[in-house]
């Protein structure tokens, strides 16, 4: 790899004298007057734990707040209070694979809004989010940045319903981490994909509502339009088509109209010491699949195995014809569960979608049921311990040899380890993903710092591997360090 220049880790210096900035003891020769020292707020403590987590409750009718996104934790009664966080993570490549990909990625966000509570009736919430992007090669650097509004919602409170309108994060599941019925929310695909799913949520408009009666809870949300997760398509490292240069795409883009809304019901209830909840969802795939929509001719040469993203590159530009990527509609049937034995925590998600797009070697689009369940358990132990194991089946039916990108069936495991020290404000943590088949792993080690509230520092690993029929796998090249700084406020 040739010499960098000083500019190429102006990001990673940046991260790194903040960092020492507060590591730095007051008697030490830097300039920093805030001492290490160990956190006496034990709720601050849980409240990092249950954000890591992810964990959301939404059947709790004693709090008038219940199922608010953990982002909004502040119910004080009061005058607009401005909050927010910012978070920037720089990440760099491990090696060096080709000369297209990118060595390094920063990718900084700001979130800032306020929010007003009166009494137990009403509440409003205005938030504005801000990415910005910048992708490091041999010394050049691309850059890219949006602003758009974020949770934004008015939410009222009755006797026996709850109603939200605007902006809005509703996550249905009740597995961590991934979940095959957490639906209702696009993500954002930019900054690659093995980390918290709940942070890669993005608001959307909907009007949601919920009547509770005793121990049961209906729920219903209506998507007004239709709203795609963010991504590249080509250009990035974690670009749908990756670098393949020479693809001509053309993307749906349903309109603005009551016939692409999106909407769903779920019954959820609690018997003795079981949470349950069934669900309903009609919607639209986040993410875009590819269709030629004509045939491949007799006798084109493609070579056995999986189609690969330059193969389709050649197909295309021989042919002059182009791709274009399509939002299927798709109803998804669910059903989740959770309870507790002992010390231990016991849940799981089912689903049933009846059409699931996927290409094939023919260069078409076709559509399959796919049926998906979850389960996991996870344990809180003695001095500060906390595991996480689940279980995925993911099974094609009646599925075709000639389709590539996806298996017939996908049995995996994943969870987390960690363990905390100093009262929560050190955690080392391990985050992984294996198919048992041996076609993909995922694994995410890092080191969590909050001794220097509101300060949290990461720094930590992303090591992909698995075959091209596997997402890891696509993305098997983009192993990285990365290092985080979050402040919230």
């Amino acid at each position: 790899m040739p010499l960098l220049s000083r500019y190429r880790y102006g990001f990673f210096i940046l991260s790194s004298f903040i960092f020492l900035f507060f590591l730095c003891p007051q008697s030490a020769f830097c300039f920093n007057p805030i001492m290490i020292c160990q956190s006496t707020d034990s709720t601050q403590s849980q409240s990092v734990k249950s954000l890591e987590e992810g964990d959301e409750r939404t059947d709790d009718t004693s709090n008038p707040w219940a199922g608010e996104s953990s982002r909004d934790s502040d119910k004080d009664e009061g005058l607009f209070k401005l909050s927010g966080e910012v978070h920037n993570k720089f990440a760099h490549d491990v090696s060096e694979d080709n000369n297209s990909e990118d060595d390094m990625i920063n990718h900084f966000q700001v979130r800032i809004g306020t929010r007003l509570v009166h009494g137990d009736r009403w509440r409003a919430v205005l938030f504005v989010d801000a990415d910005y992007f910048s992708y490091g090669n041999d010394g050049d650097w691309k850059e890219d940045a949006d602003i758009r509004l974020g949770e934004a919602y008015l939410n009222f409170r009755g006797d026996g319903f709850n109603m939200k309108i605007g902006n809005q994060i509703i996550r249905w599941g009740k597995t961590d981490a991934y979940s095959p019925l957490d639906n209702l929310n696009p993500e954002d695909f930019r900054d690659d994909l093995s980390g918290r799913r709940e942070d890669r949520k993005r608001p959307i408009p909907m009007a949601s509502m919920e009547v509770y009666a005793g121990n049961l809870t209906i729920s219903g949300v209506f998507v007004p339009f239709f709203v795609k997760s963010e991504y590249d398509l080509i250009g990035t490292d974690w670009a749908v088509f990756g670098r393949a240069d020479g693809i001509p795409l053309m993307e749906e883009d349903p309109s603005d109209s009551l016939g692409n809304s999106e909407g769903g019901i779920r019954l959820s209830g609690i018997v003795e010491r079981l949470d349950w909840a069934l669900s309903w969802l009609s919607a639209r795939e986040d993410l875009p699949t590819p269709d030629t929509l004509l045939h491949l001719p007799v006798g084109f040469p493609l070579s056995a195995g999986n189609l690969t993203t330059s193969q389709l590159a050649y197909f295309l530009n021989a042919t002059g014809k182009s791709v274009l990527l399509i939002h299927d509609r798709q109803n998804i049937f669910g059903f989740e569960f959770e309870t507790t034995l002992d010390s231990f925590g016991v849940r799981g998600d089912l689903a049933y979608i009846d059409h699931t797009s996927y290409f094939t070697r023919d260069l078409e689009r076709i559509r399959k049921p796919v049926f998906q369940a979850m389960a996991g358990i996870d344990y809180s132990g003695v001095n500060d311990w906390y595991a996480n194991f689940q279980v995925l089946i993911s099974r094609i039916r009646d599925y075709e040899t000639r389709i590539v990108w996806a298996k017939e069936t996908t049995r995996a495991i994943n969870g987390t380890l960690w363990k905390d020290f100093f009262n929560g404000d050190l955690r080392v943590e391990c985050r992984y993903y294996y198919d048992l088949s041996g076609d993909a792993t995922v694994l995410t080690p890092k080191v969590r710092l909050s001794f220097w509230t509101p300060v949290i520092f990461e720094i930590g690993g992303e090591w992909f591997d698995g075959t091209e029929e596997t997402i890891p796998g696509r993305f098997q090249n983009n192993d990285q360090v990365y290092l985080t700084a979050e402040i919230k406020f």
